[in-house]
């Protein structure tokens, strides 16, 4: 949201209350039926949202669908295995979709 003005963090619903938490601190947004559970570096939030709505609130710039199922923040992406279709995010190993694949090896600088 352009206009936002703390554009460095998004608000989760957590109870009655609303959690302030910094995109930079969100390791990745998994689908899992009605609800997305975000994943940050000492929690998770269970949202009943759909994962479409959560990535339109995300900054493209940091958040990378990779899995019908999966958004990553990019800069948390340890290593990215092409031949098991998986990527590591702080150790934990998440799908590749082929369909996202392709997205995500052309936004990144390789060599």
């Amino acid at each position: 949201q352009k206009d936002a003005i703390l554009p460095n963090c998004i608000f989760i619903k957590n109870g009655p209350a609303f959690q302030k938490v910094k995109f930079d601190d969100i390791l990745w947004v998994q689908s899992d039926g009605n609800y997305s559970i975000v994943y940050t570096v000492s929690k998770k939030f269970a949202l009943r949202i759909s994962l479409v709505k959560v990535i339109e609130r995300m900054p493209r710039k940091t958040f990378i669908r990779i899995h019908k199922r999966f958004i990553v923040q990019a800069s948390k992406i340890d290593k990215i295995d092409t031949f098991d279709k998986e990527i590591y995010v702080s150790g934990n190993p998440i799908p590749l979709g082929r369909t996202y694949k392709e997205e995500l090896l052309a936004r990144l600088t390789k060599i």
